[in-house]
């Protein structure tokens, strides 16, 4: 058996890993400013609502754009800002791997929401988001551009690092709380590796700042790389909702609602206009 103990340089090609220094990089920029969009909606607390209906209905379903624009009642610039953003995120490749392809336009776009019940969580969720987002842009910048990018297609963040990568996920928890639903939480992932082995949960609970005695959920699963026993030290992190009678299970509206965000950078429909002098800071060291 294939055993892979280079932590450092697994870790290093990761998900988590490459969002970070993305992030790195957009933050330690000079030029970088927050601007406020350049269009704007009916009601900013309900971004998620028709920034949704036009991924699906011009992206995905490809209607007239004209059609959309006015049954939905949204300026031209949101649309161009969208393709524009969809292109980007395209090339850059994490986010990528969220979106399909359509075969006719080869288009990337998000998979719609199907169901109505999914849809109004999502945009609950939304609007929870842009609440927090006036009280604190720069978690909401920080988290949703980089769980956008970090997470996986089973929709968990997996860490492989504690030094590097807890950080992050305690930021992440405490977002997740600070959007004051009664009904989502997360739920730490551990992995059991070719060989039996498992995450050492009390580690990274440890690690994360949670108590062994919290209600902290957990559950098990076995690594995908079924050549290496690494995967035993490392653990996921992934949201949920909680309180039915089902019992808990990962949140999908969490998901596409996060994703959305990031795509749409959603912190700009908080920025303040009163920002006057760093754009044209911006404008100057553009030009």
């Amino acid at each position: 058996m294939k055993v892979c103990w280079q932590e450092q340089e697994m870790s290093r090609s990761s998900n988590l890993d490459q969002a970070l220094q993305l992030q790195r990089i957009v933050l330690d920029d000079r030029h970088w400013a927050n601007v406020p969009h350049e269009f704007t909606l009916r009601d900013h607390t309900d971004w998620y609502s028709p920034c949704h209906a036009l991924m699906r209905r011009r992206f995905f379903y490809q209607e007239n754009l004209s059609r959309v624009l006015h049954d939905l009642n949204l300026e031209g610039a949101l649309a161009h800002y969208m393709g524009d953003r969809l292109d980007e995120v395209v090339f850059e490749g994490l986010i990528r791997k969220h979106l399909t392809k359509l075969p006719k336009t080869e288009q990337y776009a998000s998979k719609p929401l199907r169901k109505l019940a999914v849809r109004l969580r999502a945009s609950a969720i939304g609007s929870a988001m842009y609440t927090l987002a006036r009280l604190d842009e720069s978690i909401m910048h920080r988290v949703v551009s980089i769980y956008a990018r970090a997470t996986n297609t089973d929709h968990q963040v997996e860490m492989t690092s504690i030094a590097k990568h807890a950080p992050f996920a305690r930021e992440f928890i405490e977002f997740v709380r600070r959007l004051d639903l009664s009904d989502l939480d997360i739920r730490l992932v551990g992995y059991i590796a070719a060989d039996g082995a498992r995450t050492d949960m009390s580690v990274w609970l440890d690690a994360l700042e949670l108590s062994e005695n919290e209600d902290t959920l957990v559950r098990w699963q076995h690594a995908r790389n079924t050549q290496c026993t690494s995967p035993a030290r490392h653990a996921g992190i992934e949201t949920i909702r909680t309180g039915l009678p089902s019992g808990p299970y990962q949140d999908g509206a969490f998901h596409i609602a996060m994703l959305l965000g990031a795509i749409m950078e959603m912190w700009r429909f908080v920025a303040p206009t009163v920002q006057q002098d760093s754009v044209q800071h911006l404008v100057r060291c553009v030009g």
